[in-house]
């Protein structure tokens, strides 16, 4: 994909994410979403054959992206927080405006909620290799759901610190 066909589909997608936090996935057509992203129908029906498929594609990306970024690895083979802050830092910074209006949408909500289940899943895991007692095994929980409230909340511009002052910030939370 040429540069202007990447951001003519990144734009289509910011469209029908704008679109969405007014209107259901069902009223949206594509020609509201060419509209919106002030673009000719035809480069909608040239990359999409219904605005649930666009729907389902920025989904996924957002899903597979946040995964890989928040899963690095180091050479031990051990998982390291501050890593992993900063990868999800520098990711929600890149991608702010779209994860901004993704985060307003009810399925963009339902997909922060589900990665966030699943990463307490997988430090509940870890924990358990762990001589580490119910109590912190629960509070690995409210930490995990605190640290993706404060994600949102500064990807959405509600709280109003740099990138460089943030990774302490959740660091900090993680680590409490």
């Amino acid at each position: 994909m040429t540069d202007d066909q990447d951001c003519t589909t990144l734009t289509l997608e910011l469209a029908l994410l704008t679109l969405l936090a007014d209107h259901s996935l069902e009223q949206i057509t594509p020609m509201e979403v060419a509209t919106v992203a002030e673009v000719p129908i035809e480069a909608f029906h040239a990359r999409f054959v219904s605005v649930c498929q666009l729907n389902d594609i920025i989904f996924a990306d957002i899903k597979q992206s946040l995964i890989q970024t928040a899963q690095p690895v180091e050479k031990t083979g051990v998982i390291s927080v501050k890593t992993t802050i900063s990868r999800l830092l520098a990711y929600s910074d890149t991608h702010r405006e779209l994860l901004c209006l993704a985060c307003k949408t009810t399925e963009g909500s339902q997909l922060i909620t589900a990665l966030a289940d699943k990463a307490t899943r997988s430090l509940k895991r870890i924990a358990k290799q762990y001589p580490i007692n119910t109590v912190s095994i629960a509070k690995l929980s409210y930490l995990v759901y605190a640290a993706t409230g404060v994600m949102v909340q500064w990807v959405s511009g509600s709280l109003q610190l740099t990138r460089r002052q943030m990774g302490p910030y959740l660091h900090n939370l993680v680590m409490l």
